[in-house]
């Protein structure tokens, strides 16, 4: 028989939060992103891998863009973490919420060491 909560419980399990970044209001037109000021969003960020909150996150290479991808489970969650961005406070960066469905993977979260990297 088909347990209907256990299927509808192990799909959320492979459900992430993803931020997406890119340029806001308030970003220095010319600059790449190695300029702007985003040291306090960088610092904020480092808070959050440190309490568990993100599994990873970066900026793309060709653009001035990027994603992290948290260990939240839900929307208010992770919009809680976006709001609080120091870049997004200041409109330096606008974030964009998607949950990703974790289809495959090659290692357990707990394999990623940032510090190792």
């Amino acid at each position: 028989m088909y347990d209907t909560a256990k299927s509808i419980n192990h799909r959320m399990e492979r459900i992430f939060m993803t931020l997406k970044y890119s340029p806001g209001k308030n970003w220095e037109k010319g600059k790449p992103i190695s300029e702007q000021d985003l040291h306090s969003h960088r610092k904020y960020h480092q808070e959050l891998l440190e309490k568990g909150k993100i599994l990873l996150g970066g900026a793309f290479i060709k653009s001035d863009e990027g994603i992290n991808i948290l260990k939240v489970y839900n929307h208010k969650e992770a919009e809680a973490l976006a709001e609080n961005d120091p870049a997004v406070k200041d409109k330096i960066l606008q974030v964009e919420i998607e949950p990703l469905y974790m289809v495959f993977k090659s290692m357990d979260s707990e394999q990623l060491d940032m510090k190792e990297m």
